[in-house]
């Protein structure tokens, strides 16, 4: 009799036959995987094979790794295994998943199991427990068996998953309407470190609660982002998206670190649970240079978001309006105007101020950061009264400057980027690293710049050759 259904996506074949390995091998188990060649004979009527296994299967297990694929031919095979079989083994049906998805929409209701050690082992004792003569299998091989189905099922994660440096925060329901207040979170919120390695970066002892000024102090101690986790806790309670990272903070010893979203819930009461992975930056990044970086990204992606979204979409429209109804041109003045202020009011919901916008550069392109600034505020200033007078001419105007406004923080943010790339203290190149190339690549590599030879210089040579250019040059006619 056949004891496993394994219903995969052909991308995921490799951990499927895996899986099944894992399987017959601790249990005996036989499995069908229907990408298998081995299991369907030549000539067969592959539907009608795939139809007989589900019928004869013990248990379906529903493969599942991304939200993003086309999972329809697999919400078939389950069904169809339902439909097939008595009530009373309607329950053997699981869909086993990596942490940080949830099953699709068809199967909610149906037994999720998380790649987990607990839940995996607990499936296992379910689906075995009367496979041997003597009752049941050993604790060992239960165990044994979920640990290598969990490392395989999470290989399939589209987030890679820490399993260190968790942080957790609960944060009771406190008032029932409205967004809590960066005062408020504090006295609803509890922050507790899962681990051993969490607890030393924020200085505490595992699984201890965290609350109240004891929490505030925590968060100031390590500049922690303070108003982007109450921002989130809130669009979390209001059923929004909440931002997938909080900006950096520092830990002891000047080592810089972000926090991840790995889980989010939000109770019918208003309680909220959020997980966060402490990912490190890199040593090699100091953490200055790390904000630094934050900030021009941030920057960088306000710009081209403007530049797509707003310059770029609308030129060639302004440009041809005069022709159009005035209905129709005061329509797309609107237009424009709700495009500029949803880049904006978005780049401001992330600190985007002028003095932020002006923080990450030198003194000596300050002036042209003033100018691009100085340009956009006047040129928007231009747009408002174009929208209000319904003045394409005016529009027109005011959008020359803002894309050249636009251009210039571009030019900005893209250069200072390039020159803290350039100042970061990286190893040096190995030694005689183009023979490590392939040969038709050494023929077009270029040397390092250390290891060119540079050309001697000849001062008094070279002077001597530029006033015997000078003397053999003819003079100009009326000179």
């Amino acid at each position: 009799m056949l004891d496993v259904f394994l219903s995969h996506k052909e991308k995921d074949s490799q951990v499927a036959a895996k899986i099944k390995e894992c399987l017959k091998d601790k249990f005996h188990a036989n499995v069908f995987l229907s990408s298998d060649a081995k299991d369907l004979r030549g000539g067969d009527n592959w539907l009608d094979a795939l139809h007989a296994k589900l019928e004869e299967a013990r248990w379906l297990v529903l493969l599942y790794s991304d939200a993003g694929q086309n999972w329809d031919w697999c919400i078939y095979e389950g069904g169809f295994f339902r439909g097939h079989h008595i009530d009373s083994r309607n329950d053997n049906l699981a869909v086993l998943h990596p942490r940080g998805t949830s099953p699709p929409a068809p199967f909610k209701a149906i037994q999720a199991v998380e790649a987990g050690l607990d839940p995996v082992a607990g499936w296992l004792r379910k689906a075995f427990h009367n496979r041997t003569k003597n009752g049941s299998f050993s604790e060992r091989s239960y165990l044994g068996a979920a640990h290598t189905i969990c490392r395989l099922v999470q290989q399939l994660a589209t987030r890679p998953y820490a399993e260190q440096r968790i942080v957790k925060v609960h944060v009771e329901s406190g008032k029932k309407d409205g967004s809590l207040s960066v005062s408020e979170m504090f006295k609803a919120a509890t922050l507790t470190a899962a681990d051993l390695l969490a607890a030393n970066v924020l200085e505490t002892v595992p699984d201890q609660e965290i609350t109240g000024e004891q929490l505030r102090e925590l968060f100031e101690k390590r500049s922690f982002d303070t108003i982007g986790l109450c921002d989130m806790i809130n669009r979390i309670r209001e059923r929004g998206l909440p931002p997938a990272v909080l900006e950096l903070f520092c830990a002891p010893g000047g080592q810089g670190y972000r926090p991840v979203v790995t889980k989010a819930n939000r109770s019918d009461g208003g309680i909220v649970d959020i997980e966060l992975t402490l990912a490190s930056i890199p040593p090699t990044f100091k953490f200055d240079t790390a904000i630094e970086f934050d900030r021009l990204f941030q920057l960088l992606a306000a710009t081209a978001r403007f530049r797509s979204e707003v310059t770029e979409a609308f030129a060639n429209k302004l440009a041809s309006a005069k022709s159009l109804p005035a209905a129709k041109q005061k329509e797309l003045l609107l237009n424009l105007e709700r495009a500029r202020d949803q880049v904006l009011n978005d780049a401001r919901t992330w600190g985007m101020t002028s003095s932020e916008v002006r923080s990450p550069f030198g003194v000596a392109v300050q002036h042209r950061v003033t100018d691009a600034q100085d340009s956009a505020r006047e040129a928007l200033a231009l747009l408002d009264k174009a929208v209000r007078d319904k003045d394409i001419a005016l529009a027109n105007n005011a959008f020359a400057v803002l894309r050249y406004a636009n251009y210039e923080f571009l030019d900005l943010v893209v250069n200072r980027l390039l020159e803290l790339l350039k100042a970061q203290a990286l190893p040096p190149i190995q030694k005689g690293w183009i023979k490590f190339l392939p040969e038709h690549v050494q023929a077009r590599a270029v040397p390092a710049p250390s290891s060119r030879p540079r050309p001697r210089q000849n001062r008094k040579k070279n002077t001597a050759q530029r006033k015997n250019a000078r003397r053999r040059m003819p003079r100009r006619v009326g000179a």
